[in-house]
């Protein structure tokens, strides 16, 4: 097995490995914008309820402006969760991020010893040929030689 064939196995891995490093990234976005999504959604229900209660939406009794004031709460809590764990999602995708310039890094560098490699092969490869090459016209040219 040559160096560049050796190298090659290492590049495939390498590939593998950044491509795994992308999807994984790619997936760790996606939830972060689901989980802004919902924020909004949240945010958007929260101005909805408030905007409905402001403009006498029956708040007639001291029931009701606790129930309102106990489902605010509770929303505003879910609104604080989801912000945390946009925050989480933040983080992960850096992480994944991270990793993934990695992978990247670590696959180009494979890939321009690879080259190098298959081209320092190649010379040698010429250089034996071309040494087999004068060997056969040097025996050639010993044979037409003969002595009188």
């Amino acid at each position: 097995m040559s160096n560049a064939q050796r190298f090659e196995l290492l590049l495939k891995v390498a590939e593998v490995r950044e491509q795994d490093a992308a999807r994984t990234l790619a997936d760790n976005r996606m939830a972060l914008q689901k989980s802004k999504g919902k924020l909004q959604e949240l945010l958007g229900y929260r101005a909805d309820y408030a905007k409905d209660m402001s403009n006498g939406g029956g708040l007639n009794y001291g029931v009701q402006l606790q129930d309102y004031r106990l489902f605010l709460d509770r929303l505003n809590r879910a609104i604080s969760m989801q912000r945390q764990q946009i925050d989480q999602h933040r983080d992960t995708v850096e992480a994944s991020k991270q990793k993934w310039q990695d992978a990247h890094k670590q696959l180009a560098i494979l890939n321009k010893v690879t080259d190098r490699t298959r081209i320092a092969d190649r010379a040698a490869a010429d250089k034996r040929d071309q040494k087999w090459i004068d060997e056969l016209a040097g025996a050639a040219h010993a044979r037409t030689r003969k002595p009188s």
